[in-house]
């Protein structure tokens, strides 16, 4: 499969259908869902995600959506996902998210996938600006955005109503010339 980039530790390509068993896995891991305001899912919620990750790995200009399976380059495994969504809108925003399977965190993997798929975003997609939320409780995540040298622009306190209880949100971004100004 033709890696999209690489970072020294993985490769950043489209989904294969061989990585169906191990994404549906983290798709039905309560624990890695647990901030997000879906999952665990079911094999046939995992099924109907996986097509559409499938699909969201192969268009990049003009597309709304881009998930990129994470290979682990020691081992092969898919070590996760990252994705780019809202692309394609005239004001050349992008959203950012990564998904990290169990056994492949604390090990810097999601920052270095993140910068991978923003230099993607800002590069290959140019746009002007990219965010990423997460919930306020998810401490790991935020500390990859801070990583990445995107700013903190907002604490929404109980703002959504997400698995039968009422979550905050931080949302942090970062704009193309601050990218580029970092060194990216």
């Amino acid at each position: 499969m033709t890696a999209l980039a690489e970072t020294p530790a993985l490769i950043l390509r489209p989904y294969a259908d061989a990585d169906f068993e191990a994404a549906a896995a983290m798709m039905g891991d309560g624990e890695l869902t647990r901030y997000l305001h879906w999952g665990p899912r079911t094999a046939e919620q995992s099924r109907e995600s996986f097509a559409k990750r499938r699909a969201g790995g192969t268009a990049i200009a003009g597309a709304d959506y881009l998930a990129l399976a994470l290979e682990d380059k020691a081992s092969g495994a898919l070590a996760g996902e990252v994705s780019l969504m809202q692309m394609a809108n005239p004001d050349g925003n992008g959203e950012i998210g990564y998904m990290l399977a169990a056994g492949f965190h604390g090990r810097g993997l999601g920052t270095e996938a993140a910068r991978a798929m923003m230099a993607i975003g800002f590069g290959t997609l140019g746009l002007r600006r990219i965010t990423a939320t997460c919930d306020a409780r998810n401490a790991a995540s935020a500390r990859i955005m801070e990583k990445l040298g995107m700013r903190r622009e907002a604490h929404f306190v109980k703002n959504a109503w997400v698995k039968g209880e009422w979550t905050s949100a931080l949302v942090y971004a970062v704009l193309t010339e601050e990218w580029r100004a970092s060194g990216g």
